[in-house]
């Protein structure tokens, strides 16, 4: 319930002016494993965390680069592209965390050597988190943001931490501090059960 309530409390706030109205689900399934109902979920989910990134990106580009054009999408491991910071996520494969919605990935253009790469982890429940990696291929950590709690998708309090990493990543680009990298989250780092 403490959950719910700070939801809807950061639901209410965003919409205080709005006349908020709301029709119940009715007769809706709740799906087990990966059937229709998860998968079109997870498609819901995965479109709504992609415009919720789209302007914190474009602003991050437009803070590195000048440009808020100045970035792309999807992530290329030809290249090189992978996220270089310790996460300390459970594993829970051969190959160590493996989140089972995939990421989505977006990166800035090269500026003076160095991207900034924003990424969501789909599992379930989302988390992200940002990067600045310099000098690729093949790329080096600069600076890492995140990564944040986990939440779940499509929420108000989702966006506000997705914001939030943004400002922070603008903050460092237009008032860097010599050496200074972000601080770790205290957040449990295990992904969601």
């Amino acid at each position: 319930m403490a959950d719910f309530h700070a939801e809807l409390r950061a639901w209410l706030d965003r919409h205080a002016s709005d006349e908020a109205r709301f029709t119940p689900l009715k007769g809706r399934r709740i799906g087990r494993g990966w059937g229709p109902d998860l998968l079109d979920r997870h498609r819901r989910d995965a479109e709504a965390t992609r415009a919720m990134m789209l302007p914190c990106i474009r602003r991050i580009a437009e803070a590195l680069t000048g440009d808020a054009s100045a970035w792309s999408e999807g992530i290329d491991h030809d290249s090189g592209d992978a996220t270089l910071g310790e996460y300390s996520w459970t594993p829970n494969s051969e190959d160590g965390f493996v989140p089972d919605g995939g990421t989505l990935w977006m990166a800035t253009h090269i500026h003076q050597g160095r991207r900034i790469v924003l990424v969501v982890v789909l599992d379930q429940d989302v988390c992200f988190l940002a990067e600045a990696q310099r000098g690729g291929p093949p790329w080096t950590l600069d600076q890492q943001w995140g990564h944040t709690s986990w939440q779940r998708p499509r929420m108000p309090r989702t966006l506000d931490q997705l914001q939030h990493l943004t400002d922070e990543v603008v903050a460092c680009l237009t008032h860097p501090v010599p050496g200074a990298r972000a601080a770790a989250n205290p957040e449990p780092t295990a992904a969601p059960a």
